[in-house]
């Protein structure tokens, strides 16, 4: 089941608008992309061998006959095959299931009670598992291989608080993620990191056709390049993060005007 090992803290956790921000950022800017990406990551019989793990501060369960669970709701909340609709309000990290609700029948089956009643689920103040997110965007291209794009926001992930149908259980209890750690003298690497992404942009636009691109666009352009590998490889350095990027496009376009 998603999210039944998501106690381990090393995992890092990302408010639901926050982590759709984050991908907007490496799919050249387009959100619909990015949530689409999410939405078919979370679905538990979607495209991917492991669903997103996700969490919540709250769950809200209207269901006349009580069929639903906070297990089955978690497990079933963004699975888009059946008759269910969910909508989701990415800006207040939020999501509404309506739709007929779901019973398991074994560890990946489940029954869909397609003539039951109409039910509501609600789920309030959702993080996403930022490094669950990294495993599916990689293989799609969509980021670099570096460890710089592992860190992730030092919000703790909350605990999620029961529905008052169901009955308290310590399996939905989910303990706060720990802050991410601060990296000590990052202020002394940032100047030859900036440096280092004017020569790698160098080898990859030497006509300096960059300029319209955003930052994430040309960091995966200089990931691909054969040419850039080889001279990280050869000075034994890693690939900028998409920060370093940033500040140097921003400085060589104040230098142009």
């Amino acid at each position: 089941m998603a999210g039944t090992d998501d106690d381990d803290p090393t995992l890092d956790w990302l408010l639901l608008g926050a982590t759709r921000n984050r991908v907007t950022e490496y799919t050249d800017g387009s959100q619909k992309q990015a949530e689409d990406i999410l939405l078919d990551g979370l679905d538990q019989y979607g495209p991917h061998q492991r669903p997103i793990r996700w969490r919540y501060r709250e769950l809200r369960i209207s269901d006349p006959h009580w069929v639903w669970t906070p297990e089955t709701a978690k497990r079933f909340f963004f699975d888009r095959l059946g008759a269910g609709k969910v909508d989701v309000d990415w800006i207040n990290h939020n999501a509404t299931r309506t739709g007929p609700a779901f019973v398991p029948m074994g560890e990946k089956g489940a029954q869909i009670l397609a003539n039951g009643p109409r039910t509501i689920l609600e789920a309030r103040l959702i993080f996403l598992c930022w490094n669950d997110v990294l495993d599916i965007l990689q293989p799609l291209g969509l980021t670099p291989q570096s460890s710089d794009l592992t860190a992730a926001s030092s919000t703790p992930a909350p605990a999620s608080t029961q529905s008052q149908q169901s009955p308290p259980e310590s399996s939905t209890a989910e303990e706060p993620a720990p802050e991410a750690p601060s990296t000590p003298h990052k202020r002394n690497r940032r100047a030859p990191q900036v440096e280092l992404v004017g020569e790698l942009i160098a080898i990859v636009f030497p006509e300096n056709k960059w300029h319209d691109m955003t930052p994430a666009a040309v960091l995966h352009k200089c990931d691909l390049d054969p040419r850039v590998k080889a001279k990280l490889q050869k000075e034994e350095k890693s690939l900028p993060s998409l920060k370093s990027f940033v500040r140097f496009m921003k400085r060589a376009s104040a230098r142009a005007r």
